[in-house]
């Protein structure tokens, strides 16, 4: 649909200003430039230009269901074998205004093949990409959870050792809120059954 409008946009209203043969120039070179084959049809279904065929041996497109909705218009899409090049296409046609009326109809054609390459180099792409989040998450999560584990351990060893009567022996501070309270908790107390005892 975009490569569509952008030639819409680039024609604009001047469209009958354009001699055939230059229309059939512009879209040839246009077509070069990229794997989109495009056409102009005209309010009466006949093929103005052709980035890939030469019009006057092309049938009417009037008939085509894209063009059909593109001259009634709106954007109109469709996919199907192309009966001129003999391959799976989709196409997308765009209408052409002038004076409120559809003066031609803009019709971009792209191989299915080049579509589904698209789609599955996106996929690939998503792939990729969810796979390298899944390895950092896990990663992370690993990382986590053994600082995590770390603690658990320093704040038992260090109860432990407090039960035992080592009341000189300090858990050291953790920067987690919930923990750094634990252990300050317990230092607190040794320090003061240590008083009491001592």
């Amino acid at each position: 649909a975009v490569a569509a409008q952008l030639v819409e946009r680039q024609l604009g209203s001047s469209l009958v200003q354009w001699h055939p043969r230059d229309l059939q120039e512009f879209l040839r070179h246009l077509g070069e430039a990229s794997t989109t084959r495009y056409t102009i049809v005209g309010p009466d279904g006949q093929v103005l230009a052709d980035s890939q065929s030469d019009p006057s041996a092309m049938e009417n497109h009037g008939d085509r269901p894209e063009v059909r909705e593109a001259l009634a218009g709106r954007t109109g899409t469709a996919t199907r074998m192309s009966p001129t090049l003999r391959v799976r296409e989709t196409y997308v046609a765009v209408p052409l205004f002038r004076h409120g009326e559809v003066a031609a109809v803009i019709r971009a054609a792209v191989p299915l093949t080049d579509v589904n390459r698209a789609v599955r180099s996106l996929y690939m792409h998503v792939a990729v990409s969810a796979g390298i989040i899944a390895v950092v998450a896990a990663a992370l999560g690993l990382y986590l959870s053994r600082r995590l584990s770390l603690r658990m351990r320093l704040i038992r060893d260090g109860a432990a050792r407090l039960a035992a009567g080592d009341f000189h022996h300090t858990i050291e501070s953790s920067r987690t809120q919930e923990f750094g309270a634990v252990a300050e908790s317990l230092n607190a107390m040794a320090r003061q059954l240590d008083q009491k005892i001592g």
